[in-house]
């Protein structure tokens, strides 16, 4: 999913049972990219935020990627997905995008829903056997200027170095902030990087380079168990603005994500089950099968939007403890059912858009 704001860019992409995550090693290009699509989320205010970064980067923390932190043989850099459940909702302005990832053994629910001045990173049920750590990574960019962090209300300047902090509220560098629904312990690390073109492709030199890099990475433990994160993106041009960010996270489990952002009424939800999902006092939407819903409500009723990760589903029926009127709407008792018919074929999969007014 691409999300643009005339301030600034962000992205997310995962990989699914349909689709590669990357090509093979061809020309001996793509050495290192195990885990380019394993969640990754990129971020752009200047647009130069990973210019040149490659042969430093530590490959194993690729932005928004949640990591064992083991260094795989070339053999396995082409591969394909092992779910159905990748696939994004949106309404032309906001979205939601949602993945059941796996891989080896390690397996995460991740979600990002995409809201006017900043975005909600959310991630649940991490569980993994194996003996190496696991990361989910915020960011590795190119460093530019000083990296702040928030506890207990008092702001940080880093020195350089490698630093973990514990009781972390928010990071900020390069005027974009990181901030944590909880007080949560962080790695951040703002210092020089060295590493070779040579290593991620062989068509380029063998000398050693030196970048700085700012990156910041959650430490998840070895052999993990139902482990989360949540934490709030918010760009350069939104810190400034009192009061952000302005989302709440209603679920995070293996079941349900879900966020709302009360200004805009606005809901997006990951139902990785079929299930039900308050979304304000009063209003309750329920699900019969798993699905990505955004729910809007408006002066005059709502707009639903709905998406099928399993791609072959004919019909969605969302229930809302509401009466509307609108396509495939039936009332029931104090609310009413939404029978949202989905897209076949090459468009299963597309978001379906349902506009709804009140009684």
């Amino acid at each position: 999913m691409i999300h643009r704001r005339p301030g600034w860019y962000a992205s997310a992409r995962a990989y699914s049972v349909r689709t590669y995550n990357t090509d093979g090693v061809i020309n001996g290009e793509g050495l290192r990219s195990h885990h380019v699509s394993d969640g990754a989320n990129f971020m752009f205010v200047h647009g130069d935020e990973y210019t040149n970064i490659f042969p430093v980067w530590d490959w194993l923390k690729i932005p928004g990627t949640t990591v064992l932190q083991q260094v795989e043989s070339r053999r396995e850099v082409h591969r394909h997905g092992e779910t159905r459940f990748v696939v994004g909702v949106s309404d032309g302005t906001h979205g939601l995008f949602a993945c059941d990832f796996a891989r080896k053994g390690l397996v995460a629910k991740k979600a990002w829903a995409f809201f006017d001045h900043e975005y909600v990173c959310l991630g649940a049920g991490i569980s993994c056997d194996a003996t190496p750590e696991v990361f989910t990574t915020l960011n590795q960019c190119c460093l530019r200027g000083p990296v702040v962090v928030a506890r207990g209300g008092k702001p940080e300047t880093l020195s350089t170095g490698t630093h973990q902090r514990t009781g972390c509220e928010w990071i900020q560098h390069d005027g974009t902030r990181y901030v944590f629904g909880q007080p949560t312990r962080v790695t951040i690390r703002d210092d020089a990087q060295r590493g070779r073109w040579y290593d991620i492709n062989h068509r380029y030199p063998d000398p050693e380079e030196s970048r700085e890099v700012f990156a910041a990475w959650l430490d998840h433990g070895s052999r993990p168990k139902d482990a989360s994160y949540a934490y709030t993106v918010v760009p350069v041009e939104a810190t400034d603005r009192p009061g952000l960010p302005r989302e709440t996270v209603l679920s995070n489990t293996k079941d349900l994500q879900a966020v709302r952002g009360a200004g805009l009424r606005l809901t997006m939800a990951a139902f990785y089950t079929a299930g039900a999902l308050k979304v304000s006092p009063g209003e309750t939407v329920r699900v019969d099968r798993p699905c990505l819903v955004l729910w809007h409500e408006t002066k005059t009723g709502a707009t639903l939007c709905v998406s099928d990760p399993s791609r072959e589903a004919d019909a969605v029926h969302v229930r809302v403890s509401r009466h509307l009127h609108g396509q495939g709407v039936s009332p029931e008792g104090e609310g009413c059912v939404i029978e949202v018919t989905l897209p076949q074929g090459d468009a299963a999969g597309s978001s379906v858009v349902r506009t709804l007014t009140g009684a």
